[in-house]
């Protein structure tokens, strides 16, 4: 029989063999899928990558992502196969820091097996669902959670410092990163001083010390940002999709009606950087029907959130709400340390952002792994009361309730994306160039805008007529018009312009159910 500490280093070898064997067989089938974020990531890293570093900075993209990205790129790769790559890089990194933090707590070394024998399913799924960023998050979260849970944190201001650095750079992953330190760093430490008895004023030096290192680090960045937008802010993700989210669509300045211009001349679309076009941003402050709205709003993101929770284990929010409940109400409980009350605080805090505006499952992914650990407690509990055979099929059940979803929705990614890949190579063969609108939806025009090299004029409103939308393809010079055989526009055999006449359609497009127009 191998040693605890060979066996469980072995597992995590056959976990991340897993993993590289399960990218391998499936990246022919899942390797077209562009979610709409990633074509503006992707620009991104183009621009760093060809040293166009003005336009690439960016508030409402964080950078850390496409910076390596970039680097693949100048060493030769595509950029669409470096960000797959990184992104299964950050997959793998994401296993060894759970392998660290599952041993750290001493789980039952057949829940570690399944546990990381199941999360390379979990993580592809992952990595095609969401190209940027989000599992960097995860990476550096979980490097964080590390830190604070580790022996003597409170009085080691070597783990102060590496905090701060981590800190920072999950929040170059995602912005969000800084709000969860930040609010997390300051609760966590003010229930370990109780939980120990020790003074409130030992809290002072580590926040300070983490917080002063996350802030010069991230200064450069904000400067940069307070250069391009003239507002100091550390992202505009926030105050875009606030407005947004209340009003319920997007704050354009004055001059834009019914198309949306990309953001610079060279960009697949306006979502490369909305800000630029954006008009007034509201706050919710400003009218007593955006509160009302902000109440609706949290109100659908609880439900998103329960729903999130759901689709990342059916188990997941049950875990949780029992820690909490056992944490809260019994006081003198000996199944949860500091470090696990740590965890789930930070399992709690991670959603709260999350709920003013929108919610995505992937948003709490970091709740998932946290879930994991708190649930192999339970069973270090439970396992005096549950006859060893029992618990394996337990470990088994656990396990396979973190890949039911991920298994279910990867099939719908199947060779998605696809057909948006064969229409761009078609429109680049055909010498396809310039400028497009179109009737088709505008998360897909996107992605085909970047395939195609194009530039994409979003509609932000339905044209009430041909003549709208004529007027509008002269006013910004729009070399065509894609028009699909779907509503509310299907124009049979032709495109008439102002006079009747026919608009000049393109020869040689054979995907089925498309028209391309050329319009100058």
């Amino acid at each position: 029989m191998p040693s605890s500490s060979r066996y469980s280093s072995l597992t995590l070898t056959v976990s991340l063999g897993i993993f590289i064997f399960l990218f391998a067989i499936t990246y022919s089938h899942l390797k077209f899928y562009i979610d709409p974020d990633a074509t503006s990531y992707l620009t991104i890293a183009r621009r760093y990558a060809t040293g166009d570093y003005a336009r690439a900075v960016n508030g409402l993209w964080s950078p850390l992502h496409p910076w390596l990205v970039a680097l693949f790129i100048k060493a030769g790769i595509n950029a669409l196969p470096a960000a797959q790559l990184t992104n299964a890089i950050a997959c793998m990194m994401i296993l060894c820091v759970m392998y660290i933090l599952l041993t750290r707590y001493q789980l039952e070394f057949g829940y570690i097996t399944a546990i990381m024998w199941a999360l390379p399913v979990v993580l592809l799924y992952c990595m095609y669902k969401q190209l940027f960023n989000d599992l960097w998050q995860v990476f550096f979260l979980l490097c964080y959670l590390q830190i604070v849970t580790a022996d003597h944190f409170i009085t080691d201001w070597r783990k102060w410092l590496v905090c701060g650095v981590v800190g920072a750079l999950g929040y170059y992953a995602k912005a969000y990163s800084f709000y969860f330190v930040v609010f997390h760093m300051i609760v966590s430490l003010l229930v370990i001083t109780k939980r120990n008895n020790t003074a409130r004023k030992a809290i002072i030096k580590p926040l300070v010390v983490v917080f002063l290192t996350m802030g010069i680090l991230i200064m450069p960045w904000v400067y940069q940002l307070y250069k391009k937008y003239n507002v100091v802010t550390i992202s505009t993700a926030g105050a875009l999709n606030t407005s947004w989210f209340l009003t319920g669509h997007k704050t354009l300045k004055k001059e834009f009606t019914y198309l949306v211009p990309p953001s610079y001349f060279d960009s697949p679309s306006n979502m490369e950087d909305p800000y630029l076009h954006e008009g007034h941003l509201y706050k919710i402050w400003e009218s007593s029907h955006f509160v009302t709205v902000q109440i609706e709003r949290t109100g659908i993101a609880i439900l998103q959130l329960i729903e999130g929770l759901s689709q990342i284990s059916g188990i997941l929010f049950i875990v949780l709400a029992a820690t909490l409940i056992v944490v809260v109400y019994k006081k003198k409980q000996t199944i949860f340390n500091t470090n696990h009350i740590t965890l789930l605080l930070a399992a709690l805090i991670m959603p709260l952002g999350y709920l003013l505006v929108h919610f995505e499952t992937r948003y709490i992914w970091l709740d998932g792994y946290i879930g994991i650990l708190l649930a192999g407690v339970w069973l270090n509990t439970l396992k005096l009361h549950i006859p060893p055979r029992a618990m394996k099929i337990i470990y088994l059940i656990i396990a396979c309730s973190f890949i039911a979803y991920p298994v279910y929705d990867l099939k719908s990614l199947w060779d998605k994306g696809k057909d948006i890949d064969m229409e761009a190579t078609q429109i680049k063969a055909l010498h396809i160039t310039g400028s497009f609108t179109s009737n088709d939806n505008p998360n897909r025009s996107f992605i085909t805008a970047y395939l195609a090299n194009m530039q994409f004029y979003a509609p932000e409103k339905p044209f009430p007529d041909t003549g709208e939308l004529l007027k509008e393809l002269h006013r910004y010079h729009i070399h065509y018009y894609f028009c699909y055989a779907q509503p509310p526009y299907n124009w049979n055999d032709q495109f008439p312009d102002e006079n009747g006449h026919p608009l000049p359609e393109v020869k040689g497009v054979t995907i089925k159910g498309l028209k391309i127009f050329a319009i100058e």
